[in-house]
C-alpha cells in the first residue's frame, strides 16, 4: 500500500465524487493535519477531515461522498 505524504498548502489534488472528479488546491491545513480546506477548479471550497477508519480525507459534510486523491510527489 503506498504511503501518502502529509497535506500541504498549495498541493494540487483531485476531489473524487461518486461519479466525477475535479481538480483542486489545498488552501488551508489545520495544525493537527486532520482537517483541510480545498478550493476546486469549479470555485467550490470544501472542508475534508481525516477518517480514522479508512485513513482517507472525506468531505466533512458527509453528504457528497467526496474524498481526496493526492498526486504522487517526486
Amino acid at each position: 500500500m503506498p504511503v501518502r505524504g502529509l497535506p500541504r498548502i498549495g498541493d494540487h489534488i483531485i476531489v473524487a465524487f461518486f461519479g466525477a472528479t475535479v481538480q483542486g488546491v489545498i488552501e488551508q491545513v489545520e495544525p493537527d493535519r486532520r482537517r483541510v480546506r480545498v478550493l476546486t477548479d469549479d470555485g467550490d471550497a470544501i472542508t475534508f477531515v481525516l477518517s480514522r477508519g479508512t485513513g482517507q480525507f472525506v468531505a466533512e459534510d458527509g453528504s457528497s461522498g467526496a474524498r481526496l486523491v493526492f498526486h504522487d510527489r517526486p
